[in-house]
């Protein structure tokens, strides 16, 4: 009854309660009355976050204030709304109302980049037993929907259609949303391009005898290694990249290395080193080694110099390029400390520098010809960003990729990281990321039909 008629009275005499002698309590209960209407909302949620503080009254004040944020409206340019959506995230991450009311107020004010950021790490979240103003649709399906929302914001249609195609086999999705929720998967299975088989060998393939004695075809993979042999620790460096490879058996390496400071062949005549001296580019060197490559082999390799290739790390990826598009080595070293231990052989994924490593990609042809090597390595990155560019080009072309778990290398990290000229820091960087914003942006203003939020 006070909420609806009474607040002001409630609000006079706390006040005059208050005057007449400090009253923690008669404090939380004034911020909580202050919270009721939409005038005083904010002054009532600024009071809360203080009490939150108190040890005292520190849980209840957190509770109320975290239901009051929810109660404030989602409108275009409320930058205090979105920070005050945040901080109750954060208090509560347990809690997913404020993360989802965070996500849909990104899409309100166009901000589709910032809603994909919080949208990729908000699911899953499980639906509390109990809790104060619990909003149960959020847990259910609205959360996902607005997941979904925002990966079509920025182009990532395949995971757009993948979580509306949840929704519709989940029996919690309301029957009046279905309508809008079928229509906008098609949206999204309309930008996704007909689908090329994966593995495409056009040459013959020599066997090999496995221990069991049957035959079974060795694949052709061409690798296009990046080198700047200019110290002898460099040089060993690439030399010990290469011998790791070929002493993976069970396919035919056809190796070029594009090399900044050429000495020899790195101790493997059969090689082809391609030498420049430009300033060190990333694709545009990898366009060197494309030109110069053996195409005949139906798997395309793209490496650094700073790589150990354990043995056996061919044969689980060689399996991996049957299941999918493209596929990344496991670096124990790195991906131990980012990722939770494998529960299976693979990790499908599209996440730059854990799913997707710029320093080991392996990729089926059949990717190349269907999207084109320029798409996929455009000349305007020179170094970061390329591999972010990838995977969102593998995606939006619903191309799938995994880490692969079994198949292993050491990553030196500091080797590749040499070819980096202190003062094109900010192009490599910054610019960098300009850069992928605006393609990105690009490719959005092309998709005129937008889903139905």
């Amino acid at each position: 009854e006070l909420r609806a008629a009474g607040w002001q009275e409630a609000e006079s005499g706390l006040e005059a309660l208050l005057a007449s002698g400090d009253d923690a309590r008669a404090r939380l209960s004034l911020a909580k009355v202050l919270t009721w209407h939409e005038q005083t909302r904010h002054q009532g949620i600024a009071m809360l976050a203080v009490l939150a503080t108190e040890p005292e009254l520190g849980a209840q004040a957190d509770e109320a204030w975290r239901a009051a944020v929810l109660w404030l409206p989602v409108e275009p340019s409320e930058a205090v709304t979105f920070d005050a959506y945040l901080a109750a995230h954060e208090t509560l991450p347990t809690r997913a109302e404020a993360l989802h009311a965070a996500i849909r107020c990104c899409r309100l004010n166009g901000l589709s980049e910032a809603g994909w950021t919080l949208a990729r790490g908000a699911l899953p979240v499980a639906k509390p037993a109990t809790g104060l103003f619990l909003d149960a649709t959020v847990y259910d399906w609205a959360l996902r929907d607005e997941c979904a929302l925002a990966a079509w914001g920025i182009g990532r249609y395949a995971e757009s259609l993948a979580l509306w195609e949840a929704l519709l086999q989940d029996a919690a999705l309301p029957p009046s949303e279905r309508p809008r929720i079928e229509n906008n998967a098609a949206f999204a299975r309309e930008r996704l391009p007909p689908r090329a088989p994966c593995v495409t060998p056009t040459t013959p393939q020599q066997p090999v005898r496995t221990q069991a004695g049957r035959a079974t075809a060795r694949r052709r993979v061409s690798a296009i290694v990046l080198s700047n042999a200019k110290t002898d620790a460099h040089y060993r460096m690439t030399c010990e990249c290469l011998r790791s490879l070929r002493a993976n058996g069970g396919a035919d390496w056809n190796v070029v290395v594009v090399e900044q400071s050429p000495r020899d062949r790195y101790g493997d005549p059969s090689c082809r080193v391609v030498a420049t001296d430009e300033p060190f580019h990333y694709n545009r060197f990898l366009r060197l080694g494309w030109d110069a490559l053996d195409r005949q082999g139906d798997v395309i390799a793209i490496l650094n110099n700073d790589l150990v290739f354990e043995p056996g790390f061919w044969p689980p990826l060689e399996d991996a390029l049957r299941r999918f598009d493209s596929v990344s080595p496991w670096c124990a070293g790195y991906h131990d400390a980012w990722i939770a231990p494998p529960h299976g052989p693979y990790h499908r994924g599209y996440r730059p520098a854990y799913e997707v490593t710029g320093w080991a990609m392996f990729f089926n042809r059949a990717v190349v010809e269907a999207i084109g090597f320029e798409v996929l390595f455009p000349d305007e990155f020179s170094a970061w960003f390329q591999d972010s560019w990838y995977a969102y080009e593998l995606e939006r072309h619903g191309r799938t990729h995994a880490l692969v778990f079994a198949s292993r290398v050491a990553h030196l990290f500091g080797g590749s990281r040499d070819l980096i000229v202190p003062s094109r820091a900010m192009e490599w960087t910054a610019a960098a990321q300009a850069i992928f914003d605006r393609k990105v942006a690009a490719d959005r203003r092309r998709d005129t039909t937008p889903p139905q939020p």
